[in-house]
C-alpha cells in the first residue's frame, strides 16, 4: 500500500476517526514515556530511600551504642550498681535486631561483610560480659577493671568503626544511586524532546490534511447556503466522501428541499388560522343565537319591560363589540372578561331559571393581552352541554388567575357532566378529529386550535369530568403585557 493509498483512505476516514488518530498520535506516545518515567524514578527513588534509611538507622546505633554500654559496664565494675539494674545484654540484643534489618536492607556487599563482623563482635563482647558477672564475687573488681579496659572498651571501638565502615559504603552507593538518576534524568529529557519533536511533526501533517479534508467541502456548503439564502432553493452541493461530510450534503441537500414546502406549509397555517377565525366570527354570529336574542327583547318589550329591554341591547351590543374588535387578534382579558360577561347576561335572561353564573379575574392580569373569543366558546359549551342537560339549577363559574409566566383560566360547570367513554372520545376528538356539532359543539374545538397554533402545544385545552357531579375546562397561556404582531 502506497502513500497515495494512505492518503485517500485517511480522507475516507469520519472527523471523529482524525480526530482520534490525531489525539492517538498525541497521547500513546506521552503516556508510554510517562510511564516509563514514572517506573525510572519510583525504581530510583525506592533504592535511594533504602540507602538513606539504612544510614539514618547505622547513624544511630553508632551515636548510641558505643557510649551507653561503656557507660553502664564502667559502672558495673566500679560496683555503682549491678548487671540486673542497668541490664547491659537488653544492649547487646537491641542492637543485633538492628543489625538484623540493616542486613537485610543493605546495597552493596561490603555493607553486609561490616554487618557480620560486628555481630560476631557483638557475641565477643557478650561473652565478656558474662566473665565480669562470673568473675565479680570470685576475683573482685581489679581483674574486671582490667576486662574492661583490655576487652569491653576494645569491642565497642571495634564496633564503631565497622559502623562507621558500613555507613561510609552506603553513603558512596548513594552517590552512585545519584549519578545514575541524574544520568537517566538526562536521557529522559533527551527522549522526550526527540518524541516531541516527532509528535509535533505528525500533529503538524495531520492537522494540515484534517484541515484540507474539512475546508473544502464546509466552504462548497457555505457558498451554498448563501445560494439559499438569496431565495434558490434548486441548488445541490457535492456530496463528499468523508462520512460527517456525507451525511451533511445529503442532509443539506433534503432541507433545501423541504425548505420551500415548509414556507408553503406556515403560508397555509396562516391561512387556515385565518378561516378558523372566520368560522369563529361565523359562529359568533350565530342566527338562533340572535333570534332568540331578539325574540326575548321583543318579548320583554312587549310586557314593558322597558330596563331589561335597555340592558339586554347594551349586552347584546358590548357582545359583537367585542367579537368584531376593530379587526385585532388579541384583546386585553378585561375585555375578554367583559365578553364573557355579556353573554352570561344575554342567557341568563332566557335560563334564570337554571343558570346561575360567577364571573372572577384577578386583578393583576386585566391588562394583559389574550387571543380573543378564547373564553366565551368554552362558557357557550358548558351551557348548553352541561347546565341544559341537568335537571334542576346549575352553576356556572369562570376564572382567570396568574402562576408564575402564566395566566390559568378555568370553566366549571355543575352540569350533567360526561361518563369515563365520553370524556374519552371528546380528549380524542381534540387531539386531531372532526368534532360533531350535535355533542360538542364547534367552538370546543375552535378554540383549543387557536390556542395551539398561537401559543403552543403546552396551552391546549385539559378536561375533567363526572357524570352527574360536573365539567371543568382549563387551559393557560403565556404572561404577555402587549398584543402580539
Amino acid at each position: 500500500m502506497g502513500w497515495k493509498d494512505v492518503e485517500s483512505r485517511f480522507d475516507r476516514c469520519s472527523i471523529r476517526r482524525k480526530l482520534m488518530i490525531l489525539r492517538s498520535g498525541i497521547i500513546i506516545p506521552f503516556i508510554i514515556l510517562i510511564i516509563w518515567m514514572i517506573l525510572l524514578m519510583v525504581s530510583y527513588n525506592e533504592k535511594y530511600s533504602a540507602v538513606i534509611n539504612n544510614m539514618a538507622a547505622a547513624t544511630e546505633f553508632n551515636s548510641d551504642f558505643r557510649s551507653e554500654l561503656d557507660y553502664k559496664m564502667y559502672r558495673i565494675v566500679a560496683g555503682a550498681v549491678t548487671f540486673e539494674e542497668v541490664k547491659p545484654y537488653e544492649d547487646i540484643n537491641q542492637a543485633k535486631i538492628i543489625l538484623e534489618k540493616l542486613k537485610e536492607t543493605a546495597t552493596t556487599e561490603n555493607s553486609v561483610d561490616r554487618i557480620d563482623a560486628i555481630l560476631r563482635l557483638l557475641k565477643q563482647l557478650k561473652n565478656t560480659m558474662e566473665n565480669i558477672e562470673k568473675n565479680e564475687p570470685v576475683l573482685g573488681r581489679k581483674d574486671n577493671t582490667e576486662i574492661l579496659d583490655k576487652d569491653i572498651y576494645q569491642f565497642t571501638e571495634l564496633v564503631d568503626e565497622k559502623m562507621s565502615d558500613y555507613i561510609r559504603y552506603e553513603a558512596e552507593h548513594a552517590k552512585v544511586v545519584k549519578t545514575e538518576l541524574e544520568v537517566q534524568i538526562g536521557t529522559s529529557i533527551q527522549y522526550c524532546v526527540i518524541i516531541g519533536f516527532a509528535i509535533i511533526f505528525l500533529v503538524l501533517i495531520l492537522t494540515n490534511r484534517i484541515s484540507k479534508s474539512i475546508e473544502r467541502p464546509v466552504r462548497e456548503l457555505c457558498d451554498s447556503t448563501k445560494e439559499v439564502a438569496k431565495g434558490n432553493f434548486d441548488i445541490q452541493v457535492r456530496i463528499d466522501p468523508m462520512e460527517e461530510m456525507e451525511v451533511l450534503g445529503n442532509s443539506f441537500n433534503i432541507m433545501v428541499k423541504k425548505i420551500g414546502s415548509l414556507v408553503e406549509d406556515v403560508r397555509n397555517e396562516q391561512i387556515h388560522l385565518r378561516k378558523t377565525e372566520l368560522k369563529l366570527l361565523q359562529a359568533q354570529i350565530n342566527p338562533h343565537f340572535l333570534y332568540n336574542t331578539l325574540d326575548t327583547i321583543i318579548w320583554l318589550a312587549e310586557d314593558e319591560q322597558n330596563e331589561q329591554v335597555v340592558q339586554m341591547v347594551d349586552q347584546l351590543s358590548i357582545f359583537f363589540r367585542t367579537t368584531l374588535s376593530k379587526g385585532q387578534e388579541f384583546i386585553t382579558l378585561a375585555e375578554e372578561e367583559s365578553h364573557v360577561r355579556s353573554y352570561l347576561m344575554i342567557q341568563q335572561f332566557r335560563y334564570q331559571d337554571i343558570l346561575d353564573y360567577e364571573v372572577e379575574m384577578d386583578q393583576e392580569i386585566r391588562c394583559n393581552y389574550i387571543l380573543k373569543i378564547c373564553l366565551q366558546p368554552i362558557v357557550e359549551n358548558a351551557l348548553y352541554h352541561g347546565i341544559k342537560n341537568k335537571r334542576g339549577k346549575g352553576k356556572l363559574s369562570v376564572k382567570g388567575y396568574r402562576i408564575g409566566d402564566y395566566i390559568h383560566f378555568s370553566v366549571k360547570d355543575t352540569g350533567r357532566g360526561m361518563s369515563p367513554e365520553e370524556l374519552n372520545r371528546l380528549e380524542n376528538e381534540l387531539k386531531g378529529e372532526q368534532l360533531s356539532d350535535s355533542k360538542s359543539g364547534f367552538g370546543l374545538l375552535n378554540v383549543n386550535e387557536r390556542l395551539s397554533l398561537i401559543y403552543g402545544e403546552e396551552c391546549k385545552i385539559h378536561i375533567t369530568s363526572e357524570y352527574g357531579v360536573g365539567t371543568e375546562v382549563y387551559f393557560k397561556i403565556p404572561v404577555c403585557s402587549k398584543a402580539v404582531d
